[in-house]
């Protein structure tokens, strides 16, 4: 394994604040790796700060920071899963509740869209500087409530209202409503460089 010489994202959000700038060429890099994720049939099930190793950090050019997404300990792809090629079943009890899909907490279901949801709490907790999600809540069984009945997570200070919308959208309560990791990337790309999709009528 490469080593990391600054630690993880979790790790230098606890030292040094990140303007918004760096984190979205961060969370571009992120969702790349999980484009390539979702074409094989792979889901990660444990998106965090944590889990996202920093490379190189660069507070002046955001293009030249560098990130690596690791720890795929409890990613659904091996013999003990069915292929998720579209929506997988397990029953295996190490979930990351505080940034799990409604409807992995509700049902076990995942697929790339709940993997998305977990990039949208990814992403508030890089602008919350390494906050852990639902710190009010003292149980995950009050989180498992509060997010299978549709809460959300509140919009951290330091997030744009262009980024917030792009991460309101990873927590859609509908699998269906939410992005996926291309379309998420779309919405991340800056204005200069989306491409206008051609709407289907």
């Amino acid at each position: 394994m490469d080593f990391s010489p600054e630690g993880s994202l979790y790790e230098v959000l606890q030292h040094i604040g990140l303007n918004e700038n760096i984190l979205q060429a961060m969370f571009l890099q992120i969702t790349d790796a999980m484009i390539f994720l979702a074409h094989n049939g792979i889901i990660h099930g444990d998106l965090a700060c944590r889990n996202v190793l920093v490379f190189r950090l660069d507070k002046q050019e955001p293009h030249k920071n560098i990130v690596k997404l690791t720890d795929f300990g409890i990613s659904r792809h091996s013999k003990l899963y069915a292929p998720t090629n579209s929506v997988a079943r397990t029953t295996i009890n190490i979930v990351p509740t505080r940034y799990a899909a409604p409807e992995v907490l509700a049902n076990e279901q995942y697929s790339e869209k709940s993997d998305v949801y977990s990039m949208g709490v990814l992403m508030w907790e890089a602008y919350s500087k390494g906050k852990i999600p639902w710190s009010q809540s003292n149980s995950d069984n009050e989180v498992k409530r509060q997010v299978t009945q549709g809460e959300k997570l509140q919009k951290p200070n330091t997030c744009s209202t262009q980024m917030w919308s792009v991460i309101e959208s990873c927590f859609i309560l509908s699998v269906e409503g939410r992005p996926t990791f291309t379309n998420l990337k779309q919405s991340l790309l800056p204005v200069p460089y989306q491409m206008k999709i051609p709407t289907v009528r």
